[in-house]
């Protein structure tokens, strides 16, 4: 028996394919299955009218390309029906648990349902005002945070004001997936979102998924994902009442993701020619971390200067590092700016 296609169909069917198999990662044999099945598709994609330019092959397998997922919109699609299955799931969870055991084995009743929904109601509007920064473990009388984060800093902060993180075992899985990444765009971007849900104060992941939203010129998802970023980072670092700390020192690898994710964060504000923001959190940064490893001071020198971002990565960029010819521009200027440097200067002598 032969099923036969209208380019139309085919074309909805290859979209609805794409979709599934970005939501599979186990069993990892079913998901390779439904891979297969989809490149065995899409291989016949010259009979149904489509591109060369709507299909990538590597290694024998056919895979939708960028510009087609992009051109009809597939990664928004599969972004917003995630996160609303996710908080459809987790609501109705949530509701059945709080109606307790009683209804375990019988039917709702009219006013049953009822309580349901508004209490299903209640729970979206939380995750859609908050994420998940108020969800709790319960352990007997005790209270068990989610993360460690969410509570402050008292155990990573020394008396002295001293900031510095702990290990997160996410690291070890993480660094397994920059070794060997996905094959398929949504399903690194999948990957990445994994990452951030299983630990939202581990900061590489959402640098990973700025990186690539802002490559692929999904800039709108690119600014969304480093501020909230910046947000949790911002509430890592703080104690209990809301105090950032004194220090938060490159020399300690654990800090070098949240101080990447500040320096991201603010670098995206100079972009978008929101310098005076910019320079305040950049600024930020240099206190905390007055060694400077990042090269922070270069970029409030630059700000000073009234030196746009575009036309300071010209004169500077050396293909993804600074050369020395940055430092003698430095000192050749900074001293204009005794009100920006000189605290700077006298603490790093000392």
């Amino acid at each position: 028996m032969n099923i036969e296609l209208t380019p139309k169909q085919y074309l909805a069917l290859i979209k609805l394919i794409n979709l599934g198999n970005a939501t599979i990662i186990n069993p990892p044999e079913l998901s390779q299955e439904f891979l297969d099945l989809e490149s065995y598709i899409l291989s016949f994609y010259k009979e149904f009218g489509l591109k060369e330019t709507d299909i990538t092959k590597n290694k024998g397998k056919f895979r939708l390309s960028y510009n087609f997922l992009e051109e009809h919109n597939l990664p928004e699609i599969l972004d917003e029906n995630t996160n609303t299955a996710l908080y459809f799931n987790l609501a109705g969870s949530l509701a059945s648990r709080d109606l307790g055991e009683k209804y375990k084995d019988e039917p709702f009743n009219e006013k049953d349902l009822k309580v349901f929904q508004n209490l299903i109601k209640k729970y979206l509007k939380e995750f859609e005002e908050n994420d998940f920064d108020n969800l709790y473990i319960k352990q007997s009388s005790n209270v068990i945070q989610l993360s460690e984060g969410a509570q402050g800093n008292q155990e990573k902060t020394d008396e002295a004001g001293e900031f510095v993180d702990k290990d997160h075992p996410i690291q070890s899985q993480y660094d397994k997936f920059l070794d060997d990444p996905p094959e398929t765009t949504q399903q690194i971007i999948k990957r990445l979102k994994y990452f951030i849900q299983k630990d939202p104060y581990f900061f590489e992941s959402y640098l990973s998924l700025y990186e690539l939203y802002y490559k692929k010129g999904m800039l709108k998802k690119a600014a969304e994902i480093i501020d909230y970023g910046y947000q949790k980072a911002l509430s890592y670092i703080k104690d209990d009442k809301g105090n950032m700390p004194k220090k938060l020192r490159w020399g300690f690898f654990e800090n070098r993701h949240i101080i990447r994710l500040f320096v991201n964060k603010a670098v995206d504000l100079w972009k978008k020619k929101k310098t005076k923001e910019a320079l305040e959190l950049f600024r930020t940064i240099l206190n905390l971390n007055p060694e400077d490893n990042p090269g922070v001071r270069y970029y409030i020198l630059a700000i000073r200067m009234n030196i746009p971002f575009g036309d300071f990565e010209e004169r500077f960029d050396q293909g993804g590092y600074y050369d020395d010819s940055i430092d003698e521009w430095f000192r050749t200027n900074h001293k204009s700016f005794p009100d920006e440097f000189d605290w700077w200067e006298k603490e790093t002598q000392d």
